[in-house]
């Protein structure tokens, strides 16, 4: 029996990569995916609970960089893109132009909970500091759910693969000069098992055919 944990950052790709790895996994396995904090994911990878930690880097959060280094991690990018705005398809702004930040205060802004830790660890491309509505929620599905009833948005990747975000939910570019890595952590100076690296390459598959490029 083929067995494989992973861990990741709250991102249907990572989700869509499993499916298809199981999909295309001939004979037995057991798989293990955990969504969870950033923190989380690198705590995992280091105590080996997961061989490998799908992340996003953010060059507004550079510090992350530091973590994952003094943890002997390994980050190896797979794409790069720039942040999208994530809100309901019929949103008002919902129009593919490219929006500001001002153009969005009035509206609630979802992110995923980090618990206490620093801001390094948010999973959001960037926080808009001038924004006058908040919640903060640790699951994807929910956070999902509340965009859609509060025409609300959060700022991510906007990388949307999955079945259950489409079509209820869009993107849109917006105007930052942010960049964003896509990739996988590993131990640093290991080698994947057999299953491990042909799930990245599942992985890197998936990503660079749903990378959205501005």
């Amino acid at each position: 029996m083929e067995t494989l944990n992973v861990s990741t950052q709250h991102y249907l790709f990572t989700v869509q990569s499993i499916a298809r790895f199981a999909m295309e996994t001939e004979g037995d396995y057991y798989l293990q995916l955990r969504d969870t904090r950033t923190r989380d994911v690198i705590d995992d990878v280091v105590s080996g609970a997961s061989e490998v930690g799908v992340i996003m880097l953010s060059s507004a959060h550079p510090n992350l960089r530091g973590v994952i280094n003094d943890a002997a991690l390994e980050f190896t990018p797979v794409a790069t893109t720039a942040p999208r705005i994530v809100l309901p398809a019929n949103h008002p702004l919902a129009n593919g132009k490219v929006l500001t930040l001002d153009e969005l205060a009035d509206y609630p802004y979802l992110y995923f909970d980090q618990g206490p830790a620093a801001d390094c660890f948010a999973e959001e491309a960037l926080f808009p500091h001038d924004c006058k509505r908040v919640i903060s929620c640790s699951d994807r599905a929910a956070i999902s759910e509340l965009i859609v009833a509060l025409n609300g948005y959060t700022i991510s990747s906007g990388i949307l693969v999955g079945r259950t975000d489409l079509p209820t939910l869009g993107t849109a570019p917006l105007e930052s000069d942010v960049t964003l890595e896509l990739g996988y952590l590993t131990k640093y100076g290991s080698e994947p098992t057999e299953v491990a690296q042909r799930f990245i390459d599942t992985f890197k598959d998936v990503l660079k055919s749903s990378v959205v490029l501005d």
